[in-house]
């Protein structure tokens, strides 16, 4: 079967078709006023008008021509070769009458030059382009009517110079459009997967813990898992009963199974990590059997960095598990732990609400900023939602994708300040804790930067780090910490401002440090950095934040052994820093790449 130019997407082509017959028109007008005009080369004027009524006649078979059927059924590149090679011996017949070889007909090869330049693979282009100059050459030769050997070196030049420069534009366009569609398909499947989990999201703080693990179960149907368990461990740890069955052949909730005569999640508890179960895997040939599925996916549901529960998914589509499914599904994992310990610690969160209503008059400033941090963003979203709903088809795809963007941004936003209330609230209960770990602070760096880049936008931001820098810390947390620095310089400097986010080895740990040449930070303002709810200046006329950022990076790396470094002079600028462990070297005797939990105390 024909294969499209550079794997070209059929609408392309069928455009193609039709831009090459408004051209074919539009040069067929131009020619049949020729013989009227001054100056007229016509000579043989009967073979002049067969010729052109042969090409309007062939234009009218073309435009007839069942081209979306044809490009279905792999016949549509055939013909658009045939239509090509046609146009080669109307334009060469046309030389005839006309002068020949030195008739100015000529230049209309290079319509059908440009239209296979754009529509054919390569080697169909070079074979076209030689048989337009071998159809010229031979005119010239059979009409005795060479041009100068000067003239005919430039017409061939140009002629091939004209194929390649539209070949080149053609197979670039073509490669944008392949990006773009591959990135389209990306976007829309991962907005599929995160919508369904922010469906989830939004019952993890339901004081029922029955229909937040009914959202996760719901959840996993619409990502193709129509068999679903959340098994639930005993404090003992050797057995687990299934709280919540979706499709799975699963006995009444209350009774226990013993975790060894299950090998899903008896591999869970050993590995401590998800684990996935293929098609015609000998270890979990049963339990598939069973269950009537073809591919089984399990993630660890954590506590307070203990393994809790079991997140069990089951899918009919053999190949649908996939290293890209893993990522999703340890996001719904979480959401279930947070939903299974909002419940058991509910009387504790009523307790932080009451301390927290007791603050001063600093925690009303914070309630009030809490509301004008939310009311922003879910206005925005809600906005250009209503506005894209009713007014989508009227909107330009440009447009579209600034508004999505602008929603995007907001939705980030958003998410920023509840994970940052959510830490705060830990921090209050005392429940904030850690899990160190080896960690790739070179990559952790540049997603920060890729995470933060659309408020960032307007500033210049150098990032100066390392390959293959590692450190022992807490991956979550230390991302939040580089975060909040470079969030902090989006808020309180202004556009154009230049920073630098850089990491190296000093002394034998690693320094971190965002530094920038904003306006600085005042002594007085300087010395209270830290507690909680700080923000400088009068409440109208402050930056964006909930003042939450630098305590609780200060809190983060305290739990790691370190602090923050923070210097400033106004009108100069602010640099901050913290040092970490560095990891040591894998080949090195006695390496472990342990997990070590701690907590606030």
């Amino acid at each position: 079967m024909p294969k499209e130019p550079h794997n070209a997407p059929g609408p392309y082509l069928l455009r193609t078709v039709r831009v090459g017959l408004t051209a074919t028109a539009m040069i067929i007008a131009a020619l049949a006023a020729i013989p009227f005009l001054p100056g007229s080369p016509v000579t043989e004027t009967g073979l002049y008008w067969g010729v052109l009524g042969a090409a309007a006649a062939g234009g009218v078979l073309v435009a007839l021509l069942p081209w979306a059927g044809l490009f279905e059924r792999g016949h549509g590149m055939v013909a658009l070769y045939l239509w090509s090679l046609g146009d080669i011996l109307l334009v060469t017949g046309l030389l005839i009458p006309t002068g020949g070889g030195r008739s100015g007909v000529f230049w209309v090869y290079m319509m059908t030059t440009v239209f296979f330049a754009a529509s054919y693979p390569q080697r169909v282009q070079a074979v076209l382009t030689a048989i337009t100059a071998g159809a010229y050459l031979t005119v010239s030769a059979i009409t005795a009517s060479f041009p100068p050997p000067a003239e005919l070196a430039i017409r061939l030049a140009v002629l091939a110079c004209v194929a390649h420069m539209c070949s080149f534009l053609s197979r670039e366009l073509m490669r944008e459009v392949r990006g773009h569609r591959a990135a389209q398909a990306d976007a829309e499947a991962h907005a599929r997967v995160l919508g369904q989990i922010a469906e989830s999201a939004r019952h993890v703080n339901d004081l029922d813990p029955e229909r937040a693990n009914t959202a996760v179960l719901d959840a996993l149907d619409a990502l193709g898992y129509p068999s679903a368990s959340i098994c639930v461990l005993e404090e003992d740890g050797r057995w687990f009963r299934h709280a919540r069955a979706k499709g799975f052949a699963a006995p009444p909730s209350h009774r226990l199974l013993p975790v060894a005569e299950d090998v899903v999640v008896s591999d869970v508890l050993r590995t401590g990590r998800t684990v996935v179960f293929q098609h015609g895997d000998q270890a979990a040939r049963v339990v598939m059997r069973v269950h009537r599925v073809k591919g089984i996916i399990a993630a660890p549901v954590r506590i307070d960095g203990s393994v809790a529960a079991v997140l069990i998914g089951g899918t009919p589509v053999e190949g649908l598990v996939g290293e890209d499914h893993i990522e999703p599904f340890e996001l719904l994992a979480n959401l279930a732990g947070r939903a299974m310990s909002n419940a058991t610690r509910f009387r504790s969160e009523q307790e932080a609400a009451r301390r927290l209503a007791e603050v001063d008059a600093m925690k009303s400033d914070f309630l009030t900023t809490v509301s004008q941090e939310l009311r922003t963003p879910l206005t925005t979203i809600a906005g250009v939602g209503e506005l894209l709903a009713h007014r989508w088809e009227t909107i330009d795809d440009a447009t579209r994708l600034e508004l999505l963007t602008q929603s995007n941004t907001n939705t980030a936003e958003l998410r920023r300040i509840i994970v940052t209330m959510l830490d705060l609230s830990q921090i209050h209960a005392g429940t904030l804790t850690s899990a160190p770990q080896v960690v790739d602070l070179t990559a952790l760096l540049r997603q920060a930067v890729a995470d933060t880049g659309s408020l960032l936008a307007d500033h210049q931001l150098s990032v100066v780090v390392p390959e293959d820098l590692q450190v022992i810390a807490d991956p979550a947390m230390l991302a939040r910490v580089v975060d909040s620095l470079l969030v902090n310089i989006a808020r309180h400097t202004s556009p154009g401002t230049t920073a630098t986010l850089s990491a190296g080895v000093h002394g034998g740990r690693v320094r971190v440090e965002v530094a920038d040449d904003g306006p600085g930070i005042d002594r007085e303002l300087r010395e209270a950095l830290g507690s909680m709810f700080l923000r400088g200046g009068a409440l109208h006329a402050r930056s964006r934040g909930l003042g939450l950022g630098i305590a609780l990076s200060m809190e983060i790396l305290r739990l790691h052994g370190s602090e923050l470094e923070i210097e400033s002079t106004v009108g100069v600028g602010t640099a901050c820093g913290f040092q970490l462990a560095q990891a040591p070297d894998p080949g090195q005797p006695g390496w472990r790449n342990t997990r070590v939990s701690r907590q606030v105390a």
